[in-house]
């Protein structure tokens, strides 16, 4: 089976471009406007998960170890 790709002109060519150089310029000044790569990731998230309760932090870091482990299907929900 052959498929043909629409032709297009130079002008729509430069436009997507366009778009495309844009968009490569937005997502530059996201990353130069996060969190300074300087930034000990361990203070950005600490105290992340203070507001849940001891025994669901447990449950969810023994889910965590079986799965780094290979002992979880993650499946099982699907």
């Amino acid at each position: 089976m052959i498929v043909r790709m629409p032709e297009i002109s130079l002008v729509e060519v430069e436009s997507r471009l366009h778009v495309v150089e844009l968009g490569l310029q937005e997502l530059r000044a996201r990353v130069a406007g996060g969190v300074p790569s300087t930034a000990n990731w361990l203070d950005v998230v600490s105290g992340s998960m203070s507001d849940i309760p001891e025994e669901t932090y447990r449950e969810i870091m023994a889910a965590g170890r079986a799965i780094v482990a290979g002992e979880a299907d993650l499946r099982e929900d699907l």
